[in-house]
């Protein structure tokens, strides 16, 4: 809205460098040009230029003189903001992510600060994504879907929950639902950042069809 764009783009470089990422302005002929005097009123402003040795791109990294890093981006929604969208008798979660690296994490987090109240979905070896409910510290889900897939590729995970009537889905692939559940006390939700790079996050508030929730988790 304010004339700003992010852009970003992915090169699979060489040994040898002679294949690598640039920018260069270009004239209407798309001749790469080294200098632009301008005309006095339009102009390009270009900031917080990056490189990242990744098939992606993350958040911005403040340099100065030499290459940095920073502790993984982590994300909540809490009090008002929370309470306002969340429906505690059902809904449906879906979340989009790269899998990435080869530790415990959860990818994403529906919780009253403990885990006993708790929708999450969560990885816990190389490429293993499972999904789970909680309530009073029991698990609600007692077909929780797990599967393993390649780190770095992208997952799409779906969770539809109400009373009795729970499904969870995986890149396509569903549980078949658990007629038998009931739905945890919540506060907030959390993206931890740990192993897994946020793409997309959609909440509904209404439990969909065990089809819908299927579909959702389609076409990675």
């Amino acid at each position: 809205p304010n004339g700003w764009y992010r852009c970003t783009f992915t090169v699979q470089a060489d040994v040898t460098g002679s294949v690598r990422p640039f920018f260069r302005l270009a004239n209407s002929n798309s001749t790469a040009i080294n200098s632009y005097l301008g005309d006095g009123t339009s102009f390009i402003y270009i900031w917080g230029m990056q490189v990242e040795q990744t098939s992606y791109s993350t958040s911005y990294i403040q340099t100065v003189a030499a290459t940095a890093s920073r502790s993984a981006d982590v994300l909540s929604i809490t009090g008002a903001n929370f309470s306002g969208m969340w429906n505690a008798t059902e809904g449906t979660v879906k979340v989009v992510g790269i899998n990435d690296g080869p530790v415990f994490g959860k990818y994403f987090s529906i919780n009253d600060g403990t885990s006993n109240e708790e929708i999450y979905f969560t990885k816990v070896g190389t490429g293993l994504a499972e999904g789970y409910m909680f309530d009073g510290g029991v698990d609600q889900m007692s077909s929780s879907l797990s599967g393993t897939y390649t780190d770095g590729t992208t997952i799409k995970m779906c969770l539809g929950y109400k009373l009795n009537d729970s499904a969870l889905a995986i890149n396509g692939t569903d549980n078949g639902g658990d007629v038998v559940c009931t739905i945890p006390t919540v506060t907030q939700t959390q993206f931890s950042g740990q192993n897994w790079w946020l793409r997309e996050f959609t909440y509904y508030n209404v439990k969909l069809s065990n089809g819908q929730i299927r579909g959702l988790t389609n076409g990675v």
